[in-house]
């Protein structure tokens, strides 16, 4: 989709191979192994960014929208097992590490645009507002009625848990997940300098866009078979990459018809949800 949309289709199964190389070397990949160096275009953002805190602590004060008040004392009801598991997990982080400051709505998001959300911003190592961590809460749905998946039919947060950790180098912080309001939620900190890699602007050259390609594959064949088959570990990674030997034609002919209908989908998605008033666009006025 990023080559369609860049005008470099003739690069598209170029760029496959790279994907596959990072992902059969991320499976090759001890506890030791080094990661690869940086993405040029990763370390040009890092550079890019600036710390200020009451910046940060203003943009999210002012995404969060008001909550009821029954559903704002569920959320905090909700909070003291999630809170639990977290410091037996890291006693360092201190008792008041997760008081809770302030609780409000989320609505942001694309393939979560439709579920609750809430943010959940807590004190965090001190009380001064600028190390302030914000949390946030999303709905968790149950996935038995997709049939290529195998789901039971209560929502299942470990689903996404796992997911979150095995899919990058470093994790979104304090995983976890609550039941409020009927609802089981999956909880992530936020990073104080997150930035989402734009089609339209991320990329200065293809080279930039190939060490992207290849970072996704190594980070996706390290975490891909993480410790889901220990004491079995090494045999699992064996015969995961016998198995893209196998199926490398098989792969890329299935990523050409998914990548037709994630186009398709989000189109659908789009007319769907137009007159959804969290997915309207705002209006700019003219100068």
């Amino acid at each position: 989709l990023a080559c369609e949309a860049l005008g470099w289709e003739s690069e598209i199964e170029a760029l496959f191979s790279r994907l596959l190389e990072g992902y059969l070397e991320g499976l090759e990949a001890g506890e030791d192994t080094p990661t690869p160096p940086e993405p040029s275009a990763v370390v040009r953002i890092r550079e890019e960014f600036e710390a200020n805190p009451q910046r940060l602590t203003d943009t999210v004060d002012a995404m969060m929208l008001p909550c009821a008040p029954e559903e704002e004392s569920a959320i905090r009801a909700a909070m003291e097992p999630y809170v639990h598991v977290q410091l037996e997990q890291d006693p360092s982080l201190g008792e008041r590490f997760f008081d809770v400051v302030r609780v409000g709505r989320l609505d942001l998001g694309i393939g979560s645009a439709l579920d609750e959300k809430f943010l959940i911003r807590v004190r965090g190592p001190t009380d001064s507002p600028d190390d302030d961590v914000v949390l946030e809460a999303k709905e968790v749905r149950s996935l038995a009625g997709i049939p290529c998946i195998q789901a039971s039919a209560e929502p299942d947060p470990f689903r996404i848990l796992l997911g979150q950790a095995r899919i990058a180098y470093r994790p979104f912080p304090y995983l976890g997940f609550v039941h409020a309001l009927d609802t089981v939620f999956w909880m992530h900190g936020w990073t104080n300098h997150y930035y989402e890699m734009r089609v339209d602007r991320s990329y200065e050259d293809l080279g930039e866009l190939r060490q992207i390609v290849y970072d996704i594959g190594v980070q996706l064949g390290r975490g891909h078979v993480n410790a889901i088959a220990t004491p079995l570990d090494v045999q699992l990674r064996h015969a995961q990459s016998e198995y893209i030997a196998r199926h490398e034609d098989e792969l890329r002919g299935l990523i050409a018809r998914l990548s037709v209908h994630t186009t398709e989908t989000w189109r659908e998605f789009v007319r769907a949800t137009e007159d959804h008033p969290a997915l309207q666009a705002p209006v700019e006025e003219e100068p």
